[in-house]
């Protein structure tokens, strides 16, 4: 068995489960908006005026960009 068909056959098995791939994508998002949460975290008082946050908006803003009236 060479690499691609071992590959393809990984693959197909994984192709069966797409709860799996559905789960994967929900783990990447959750993931990116802790890194991003965690960005915004990191900026002084200052930094987050310029972008128009506060501390209280941090989480809100990394979950669904920024409030606007």
């Amino acid at each position: 068995m060479n690499a691609n068909t071992a590959l393809s056959s990984t693959l197909a098995r994984w192709r069966a489960w797409p709860w799996f791939a559905d789960a994967l994508k929900r783990l990447r998002a959750l993931f990116a908006t802790l890194r991003a949460e965690a960005e915004l975290r990191a900026l002084d008082d200052l930094g987050l005026r310029d972008l128009g946050l506060d501390r209280g908006g941090i989480a809100y803003a990394a979950r669904h960009g920024r409030y606007e009236d």
